[in-house]
């Protein structure tokens, strides 16, 4: 998650899920840079759809390894 502009990752990522690692951190990271190019009340305005589905495409399907595209 990310948090005042610090992304926080779970402790199991660095141990037992490490290979989520790289995808979940890129994810993460989308997020975080998202907001430093538009203010908060606009990042508030943005769907979630967008927000999810750009930080999915970007991390390669970070955070979303258990939902197919037909799903989603």
């Amino acid at each position: 998650m990310t948090f005042m502009g610090r992304v926080m990752l779970s402790p199991v990522l660095f141990s037992t899920q490490r290979q989520r690692l790289p995808a979940l951190l890129t994810h993460e990271m989308s997020h975080a840079h998202l907001r430093t190019w538009i203010s908060e009340l606009s990042a508030l305005r943005l769907p979630q759809w967008f927000k999810e589905g750009l930080a999915v495409m970007v991390s390669g399907g970070g955070g979303a390894e258990g939902v197919s595209e037909v799903e989603a």
